[in-house]
Parts: C-alpha cells; sequence; structure tokens
C-alpha cells in the first residue's frame, strides 16, 4: 500500500463513521483536503508499530459533542462524560487537530502492569494512548479489540487516583470503561512514539 493509498483508506474510514459531516463537510474531496499527509517513517521504528490517523476536532470541541461523539461515531459503549477522562501526560498532548501517530496496540505488552509499561514507555520516547487515541485505533482497526483488552495509560479518571481509561470488547461492541491499574495477561498498554 502506497503513503498516498493509507492516506485515501483511513480518511474514508473516518468519513464512512460519519466524522466529515459531524464537522459540517459536505463533500469527501474537502474533508481529505483536511488531512495532513503522512509523516516520514522513523529510523528504526519496531515492527509492531503502525500508522493511524486521529482527528480530534470532535473531541476537542463540545460544540461538536467531545468524546461522547466519537464514542457515538465509532459505535463504542461508553458511560461516562467529557469530563471523564484527563490527560495524564498533557506536556506530550499533540497539538494540531488531525495528526498521524505511529503506535502500538498493546498486544505487545499483553501481561505487563500498566506502570511498568509507563516507565518502559519513557525509556523508548513512548506516551501511553490517551482515550482519543485509543478511539483512532477502534476507528481504523474495528476487529483490533477481540480478545484483548487494551489499557490507555495516557488517560486517567478525573477523579479517581490509579483508575486509567481502557477498550475491552463485550458483545460485539468495544466498550470505553475506567479500569484499575493492575496486571492481567489479556491486557497490554498501548503507545505511540513521541512527536518530535
Amino acid at each position: 500500500m502506497t503513503l498516498a493509498d493509507i492516506r485515501l483508506d483511513q480518511a474514508t474510514r473516518l468519513w464512512d463513521l460519519g466524522y466529515g459531516t459531524a464537522l459540517g463537510y459536505d463533500d469527501f474531496k474537502k474533508y481529505l483536503a483536511s488531512i495532513p499527509e503522512l509523516p516520514k517513517k522513523p529510523e528504526k521504528l519496531p515492527e509492531h508499530f503502525q500508522l493511524i490517523l486521529v482527528d480530534a476536532r470532535i473531541e476537542r470541541s463540545v460544540d461538536n459533542g467531545g468524546l461522547v461523539a466519537v464514542c457515538k461515531l465509532t459505535d463504542v459503549v461508553f458511560d461516562g462524560d467529557n469530563n471523564t477522562f484527563r490527560n495524564l501526560f498533557p506536556e506530550r498532548a499533540i497539538k494540531e487537530d488531525v495528526y498521524w501517530m505511529w503506535c502500538q496496540d498493546g498486544a505487545f505488552n499483553r501481561g505487563r502492569s500498566p506502570n511498568i509499561c509507563l516507565m518502559l514507555f519513557r525509556e523508548n520516547s513512548e506516551t501511553g494512548l490517551t482515550a482519543m487515541e485509543g478511539l483512532a485505533l477502534v476507528a481504523q482497526k474495528p476487529t483490533l479489540h477481540v480478545g484483548h483488552l487494551v489499557d490507555l495509560p495516557g488517560s486517567f479518571s478525573s477523579d479517581k487516583p490509579r483508575i486509567m481509561a481502557r477498550i475491552v470488547r463485550y458483545g460485539g461492541r468495544p466498550q470505553l470503561y475506567q479500569g484499575e491499574s493492575t496486571v492481567c495477561i489479556l491486557r497490554g498498554s498501548a503507545s505511540r512514539l513521541i512527536a518530535d
């Protein structure tokens, strides 16, 4: 797949989920024009990393519905609200509203505690995925979480210490929820490379 194909494929996926319409676009070409070109592949990129498009404009705008609206678009069950999670590392947040991230889905980290993973991430210029970035994974890879619980250690509960965002699939639909940062053989912490 060429770089142009990846950009077109992932933008089309978000368009089909309703992102463009939710943002006020009436034409796919206009929406596609708002998607940045792909970044260069980093040297020595681990094999388990993949390139994922994140369109955070809906999540970052309460007028557009915030995180709750993104969950509806991606068909993710979520009983929280737009203030359920906070970013654990706001200084590592990507400022652009639409961006590409080199990330991994946590399968590589199965059986490791989120705290151990966060230490390993620091050593490898990575950071834990946020709830929004986890939803971007779901949007592009809808079958990704079957049989795998994904810790999103970039987002923690706004009011409960040691409780982080997590994605799991129950009853066919993925669910975003809050869970303890404990070790589980079926879970792994997802991360992305820290942008330069």
